[in-house]
């Protein structure tokens, strides 16, 4: 099966899954529906767990006062989660490359 590559686009980063993970939290549903489908195709995207497990480790978007948005490092968990559960494995369909696994363990 194919492992994440740079044929689902561009690396991910903080800065790019950040602010979905922040829509997919708001009262507005259909801001929410909007992120959750951007946040489904950015999945199997590069980089994209690796911006989760920053997210998830408060390492990246703290607000001015020391803290992230209220449910973000929430939400990123649960995600990370969910997503390495789906993409972990050798014959997923768009599996987490092995360059970005080697990342998560060392972080781990």
């Amino acid at each position: 099966m194919q492992a994440n590559t740079a044929a689902n686009g561009p690396p991910l980063n903080t800065a790019d899954v950040y602010p979905l993970i922040v829509a997919s939290a708001t009262q507005d549903a259909n801001v929410v529906q909007q992120a959750y489908g951007k946040l489904k195709q950015a999945e199997i995207r590069p980089g994209f767990f690796t911006a989760l497990f920053e997210i998830m480790c408060q390492r990246a978007y703290i607000n001015n006062q020391g803290q992230l948005h209220d449910h973000a490092r929430q939400i990123a968990i649960i995600y990370f989660k969910n997503g390495v559960d789906r993409y972990w494995r050798k014959r997923a369909r768009n599996g987490i490359s092995e360059q970005e696994k080697q990342i998560l363990r060392y972080e781990l």
